[in-house]
């Protein structure tokens, strides 16, 4: 586990937390850069993130950027919950928004729900994988539209004849 938030303080608490759960908090960071390669040395399940963070990019641009390289899940820890910056976390998708300061009970219970997020998601890939694979694997064109008859979905067979 990641723990991304620039109070030096308000970190070590949530590490000591949430090694008090029994979870690997391994590193905690205070910037984007800083947050990038932590996570690159060890790819973390679930991302602590504060939105107010040093640098930059904020917790909102650098759980983006950590979902989208390294499928981790993000459970925010904040104090802000104005509506523009609760609009632009949902965006990220996270597994969590908690106000600080956070009690422990429901932490657990965020990451709980995070872990369980994540297995969910990597079995989700790991079957659209296995269908486009099986599709693409067909002789047959395969096209699948929407009711309005927007294309959805088509197999390789297909893509070839468009010169895709």
């Amino acid at each position: 586990m990641l723990i991304v938030e620039d109070e030096r303080i308000v970190a070590r608490d949530l590490q000591r937390t949430l090694l008090g759960f029994g979870y690997d908090a391994f590193a905690i960071a205070a910037s984007c850069e800083e947050a990038m390669a932590r996570a690159a040395e060890k790819c973390p399940a679930v991302v602590l993130m504060d939105i107010r963070i040093k640098g930059a990019l904020d917790g909102i641009a650098t759980a983006r950027m950590l979902r989208d390289r390294f499928a981790t899940v993000v459970v925010y820890l904040t104090s802000h919950a104005d509506p523009d910056t609760l609009q632009r976390a949902t965006a990220t998708e996270p597994s969590g928004y908690l106000q600080k300061p956070v009690r422990p009970a429901e932490l657990r219970s965020a990451i709980e729900i995070s872990l369980h997020k994540r297995t969910a998601e990597a079995r989700w890939r790991d079957r659209a994988r296995w269908i486009e694979s099986t599709l693409d694997s067909l002789e047959d064109a395969v096209v699948a539209v929407d009711p309005d008859g927007k294309i959805l979905e088509l197999n390789q067979v297909v893509a070839n004849w468009l010169g895709k």
